[in-house]
């Protein structure tokens, strides 16, 4: 995984990002939108050259939102909610290998530059058992 990353500006501009999240979004609050916003921009620096990384809520809050988190600005509910916003528009998918779950970035290499060199993955690739967080039973 990458300690560095950067995301290039067509993320911005992106008719997918823009139009569809936004569209999903209109019914939720504001701050829950743009949460989610936050959470696919800040998605794309913890996952690794293939645009996986860990897919368990708990993992997120403390390492993507760690200040949120502990300002109780973010909470789990939230994260679940803000990555089922992103599975219904196809910007992200989630998918189960033993049990555990794992996030996949779609269309990752259109917003990276410089994957040239990419180090072996340490999560399996995603196969085709896509769910929403909200849908997985407890």
């Amino acid at each position: 995984m990458a300690n560095r990353r950067m995301i290039s500006k067509s993320i911005s501009t992106s008719k997918k990002v823009n139009d569809a999240l936004v569209e999903k979004m209109k019914q939720y609050g504001k701050a829950k939108q743009f949460l989610a916003i936050l959470l696919y921009t800040w998605l794309h620096p913890h996952a690794d050259d293939f645009g996986r990384l860990d897919g368990d809520p708990y993992w997120i809050k403390l390492n993507i939102f760690p200040g949120l988190a502990n300002a109780k600005l973010v909470n789990e509910s939230d994260i679940v909610l803000c990555l089922d916003i992103l599975h219904d528009v196809n910007l992200i998918v989630y998918y189960q290998v033993s049990k555990k779950w794992y996030i996949q970035i779609i269309n990752f290499d259109e917003h990276q530059t410089g994957l040239n060199k990419r180090t072996e993955s340490k999560f399996p690739a995603f196969q085709g058992n896509s769910e929403k967080f909200s849908e997985i039973p407890a």
